[in-house]
């Protein structure tokens, strides 16, 4: 008997003798762990969820908030058309321009109370320009938000032409603060008005939407009340326009139409009626800084009713599956609702750690690791049930028969669920927040299952073995029946032993068989590179959501493209050849013309033509500039009025580069930044592009420029391709790229390119190499750990197997996506750590049949037969159909993430492991299957343990002390 055996024997007779016991344990652990909710924290903040706190990105964000602030909170709204054949129609008319003003001045002025202060517009927006008010870009700036002054324009379209009328003494296509008015901020699908004449004839403008936008200072300190705001006064006057046109959407809670708007909004629309005009159907479709957290929650709220039906479904399959259904007595709907609450018990254990740990729950893993576990846990509860079924009738005593049950199908399942747990512990590498508490949970959850398991099910288990035993009702179990006959053998079995494996054995199928195996492999090697990257917005959004619709409608008219900066620091300043070279550095980032929008705006130009002087140095009071130091000339340049005789008749401005430089507390120059903007994008490979073509310009032209020396003389040393591991270099030179870290915070590149997006999709430079190293890491955790069957030849062959549903699971995918269309699944964190869970499920496929294969005798192709026989029914009773049920719910969820990144790969997950479990694998053991082993000796078994526990601590301690998770210490 082996030890792993004796084990399981012994804590199965203890928990089937000791149920009360058993049962208190597991509830009293339970209760203990729950105390974690005391630290009960969820978080929806997109940025916390998918931003890696380690990455470059993120490193240079907190960096750039540090020195100029948070980016803007970004409010924002199109007014377009909602029918496809108006998709082109012009509604730069004043009908629709009357009505925008109305939406925009009531966004402007309303008031809302807030914690007994009044709240409005006013207190959050960015304010460029001293003494100026807000700035709002909207097609109402033509006319500085003056309705007296639209209405009286003869010609709107010619306004936009920007051509000053004669005697005329104000500005033209300046806002009302004194800003230009920039025409792809403001319109969508934006076009020309009929044929033009010449190259040198003037575009009269036509748009097919409408845009204004409304930054907010992002003050941490305002937080909740700038929240607040933006949903009484933003989404609510918006809201209210849409109601006007027939469009009538949920309002959050507390939130209420604005009446006074409504019937303004309801005045001028039949004003244009009365006069024949024609409104097309149009709606306001909005994007707030707050939709992205509400639209999270608006998800997990609609998903709530598919877990509780999932539970449902898999607690009526449990009932009747693991019982002989219909039958008095040998139903078992009380032990299928005692393993459902093993379920519960288990996430409650393990959601309950993490919060003792501090780290929050997400609502991936609120949503998702229910029902894995679910679709895990009572996997298990089959096996030991069926295990017991198969103990010889002599065995009469409840607590024997529940004990050598344990003992044969325990050391299988602790193999299954140890393995299962690793692939969910290596997933974790990816360092992705929402995917670290993810596989954080999941991991704690399969754990936390076992043990449950083997005490509280056990005892469930023994007590409803003895209430069969003395012939009571299921259910009403103080109620004693007639004795009735003793179901027959399962007809699945059955089925198995009579025509799947004669059928599988059968020389013809084992050529299909293999044939099937080879075109999965060769589909696999085709994805590799062929899978896009990314995450698709729209995926990730609930279907039909204010939101969901705004990404569509920028997606149709956007014509703007995201800001950027090109952000310098720990620059010496006062080395011309380092202010030639960011002069060089503006230039050669306007010339990425796929990525940036020419001109960028730089402070540096304009600052040596002040420092240079002229004739107009006296009367503007810079005439000494000369004689300062180099980080006084910058305070007097930034000092310089927009609206003094300086600016506005010398073109000597300052003041529009006050937010671009930064000083430290001591006055010097710490950062600064040029100004840019982006391309319109619209899909994931264009915001990818973006950034790796800025951030490599910028990294070369980066180590050019000298650095300022610090208190000791000492310059700051950059990150060299040197300086990174042998295998890192290989992996970057294989296309699989690491990020590219720095050693330290005063080592990182003392240039770089920030754009908000940036922080999203730094993880595709090197989302690849995660994904390999990740696959190999866990494939060779698998191999070490199934060491314990006492044949590594058999560890090498199932861990093939469950790398072979990885590899295939990614071919399935990707020929999904060329036969299917519609969303197509990208390569992303999700995707990742679909990939590495898919190896602990595929450990559950394989596993069992291997063990059985290694306890039989005779040759290998009767132990091949033998061992599907015994266990085939089992895997896929047992395991493929309760993952099935578990999983097949996901297709109803209203989320599109859910049905392809959960739904279709843990689908393809069930089928792939199917078929290497139950087709490829006891084919291979027929071939190259290794000698049974028949005793495990005791002093081999903790040989290979130890083994298997310091070769995993090992890979551990080498990725805890290197930057590539795949570097092997000497």
């Amino acid at each position: 008997m082996g030890l792993l055996n004796k084990i399981f024997f012994k804590i199965g007779l203890y928990s089937a003798s000791n149920p009360i016991t058993a049962c208190f344990f597991a509830v009293m652990l339970t209760l203990t762990c729950s105390l974690g909710f005391i630290n009960y924290k969820l978080t929806n903040n997109p940025q916390d969820l998918w931003v890696p706190q380690s990455s470059r990105a993120n490193t240079e964000q907190s960096f750039f908030n540090e020195q100029f602030g948070a980016f803007f909170r970004i409010n924002t709204f199109f007014m377009a058309p909602q029918k496809d054949e108006n998709a082109n129609d012009d509604i730069f008319q004043k009908p629709y321009l009357e009505l925008l003003y109305h939406v925009q001045v009531a966004i402007e002025t309303a008031t809302q109370e807030f914690k007994n202060i009044q709240i409005q517009h006013d207190d959050f927006c960015y304010k460029p320009i001293t003494g100026k008010g807000c700035i709002v870009t909207s097609p109402m700036q033509y006319w500085q938000t003056d309705l007296d002054k639209l209405l009286n324009d003869p010609d709107v379209k010619a306004t936009t032409q920007c051509i000053p009328p004669a005697g005329a003494k104000e500005r033209v296509c300046f806002d009302k603060i004194g800003v230009p008015v920039m025409q792809y901020t403001i319109f969508g699908k934006l076009a020309c008005q009929g044929e033009q004449q010449s190259a040198c004839s003037l575009c009269r403008v036509q748009a097919s939407a409408l845009q204004a936008t409304f930054l907010l200072n992002n003050n941490q300190y305002q937080y909740e009340s700038a929240d607040e705001w933006e949903k009484q006064i933003f989404i609510g006057n918006i809201k209210t326009f849409n109601k006007l046109f027939g469009y009538n959407s949920d309002l959050l809670d507390g939130m209420s139409y604005n009446n006074t708007l409504y019937n303004k909004l309801k005045e001028v629309k039949e004003k244009y009626e009365s006069e024949k005009f024609v409104f097309i159907p149009i709606k306001i479709e909005f994007l707030a800084e707050r939709s992205i957290p509400d639209n999270i929650e608006l998800e997990g709220t609609q998903n709530a009713y598919i877990i509780i039906i999932s539970y449902i479904m898999m607690f009526i399959y449990v009932s009747v599956s693991i019982g002989f259904f219909p039958s008095a007595v040998y139903n078992r709907f009380i032990l299928g609702f005692a393993g459902i609450f093993v379920v519960i018990f288990a996430l409650i254990m393990a959601i309950g750690i993490t919060f003792y740990a501090g780290i929050p729950l997400t609502m991936i893993s609120a949503e998702v690791v229910p029902f894995l576990i679910l679709a895990i846990g009572v996997d298990n509860m089959f096996l030991i049930s069926r295990a017991e079924r198969s103990i010889p009738e002599h065995v009469t005593q409840m607590e024997l028969r529940v004990a050598y049950a344990l003992k044969e199908i325990g050391p299988s399942i602790f193999a299954a669920a140890f393995c299962e747990a690793l692939a969910f512990f290596i997933g974790m590498l990816t360092d992705v927040p929402a995917l670290y508490s993810f596989c954080l949970v999941a991991g704690l959850s399969v754990i936390a299952d076992f043990i449950l398991q083997i005490t509280l099910f056990i005892a469930a288990l023994t007590l409803d073995g003895k209430r069969i035993q003395n012939n009571r009702a299921d259910i009403l179990f103080c109620m004693k029946i007639d004795k009735q006959k003793k179901p027959r053998k399962e007809w699945i079995r059955t089925l198995f032993e009579k025509f799947f494996v004669p059928f599988l054995f059968y020389p013809l199928t084992q050529v299909v068989v293999f044939g099937i195996a080879i075109c999965l492999f060769i589909i696999a090697v085709c994805s590799c590179l062929k899978l896009e990257l990314g995450l698709n917005q729209n995926v990730s959004l609930v279907e039909d959501s204010d939101t969901f619709n705004y990404f569509n409608v920028l997606f149709d008219y956007g014509a703007a493209g995201p800001p950027g900066y090109l952000v310098f620091k720990n620059i010496d300043y006062t080395n011309t050849t380092n202010l030639e070279k960011l002069s060089e550095m503006q230039v050669q980032l306007a010339q990425l013309n796929g990525s940036v929008i020419s001109p960028v705006y730089s402070w540096v130009t304009p600052f040596q033509q002040f420092v240079k002087g002229g004739d107009w140095s006296e009367e503007c009071g810079t005439d000494k500039a000369q004689i300062l130091d180099f980080d006084e000339q910058v305070k007097l340049f930034v000092q310089i009025k927009v609206q003094s005789k300086c600016c506005q008749q010398y073109g000597i401005c300052g003041e529009q580069f006050i937010s671009d430089i930064n000083f430290d507390d001591s006055g010097k120059v710490s950062a600064t930044r040029f100004r840019f903007s982006h391309t319109p994008v619209r899909y994931q490979t264009d915001f990818i592009k973006d950034l790796i073509l800025t951030r490599r310009a910028t990294d070369q032209f980066s180590k050019q420029l000298s650095t300022r020396k610090d208190s000791t003389g000492n310059s700051q040393k950059l990150l060299n391709e040197q300086d990174l591991s042998f295998t890192q270099r290989l992996l970057n030179k294989m296309g699989f790229k690491q990020q590219s870290l720095v050693e330290s915070e005063t080592e990182a590149p003392n240039a770089f390119t920030y754009s908000l997006f940036y922080v999203f999709y730094d993880q595709y430079t090197y989302i690849r190499g995660v994904l390999a190293q990740n696959a190999m890491l866990g494939t060779a955790a698998i191999i070490l750990a199934l060491q314990v069957l006492g044949s590594l030849q058999i560890a090498l062959i199932i861990g093939l197997c469950v790398f072979l549903v990885l590899f295939e699971l990614m071919g399935c995918m990707w020929m999904l996506n060329e036969v299917l269309g519609g969303y197509p699944i990208e390569m992303n964190a999700v995707f990742v750590v679909n990939l590495v869970t898919s190896l602990g499920f595929g450990v559950e496929f394989c596993n069992h049949i291997g063990m059985n294969f290694m306890r039989q005798p005779g040759d290998k192709q009767t132990r091949a037969m033998k061992a599907l026989s015994e266990m085939g029914s089992s895997v896929l009773v047992g395991i493929a159909s309760t993952k099935f049920i578990g999983v097949v719910v996901l297709a109803f969820a209203p989320s599109t993430i859910f049905k392809l990144y959960y739904f279709r790969m843990y689908l393809f997950i069930i089928l792939l492991g199917l078929f290497n479990g139950l087709c490829f694998l006891p084919l291979v053991l027929r071939w190259i299957g290794p000698q049974p082993v028949r005793i495990f000796l005791l002093y081999n078994l903790i040989f290979r343990i130890l083994l298997s526990l310091r070769s995993t601590s090992k890979i551990c301690w080498n990725l805890k002390n290197s930057n590539s998770l795949l570097e092997i210490k000497k």
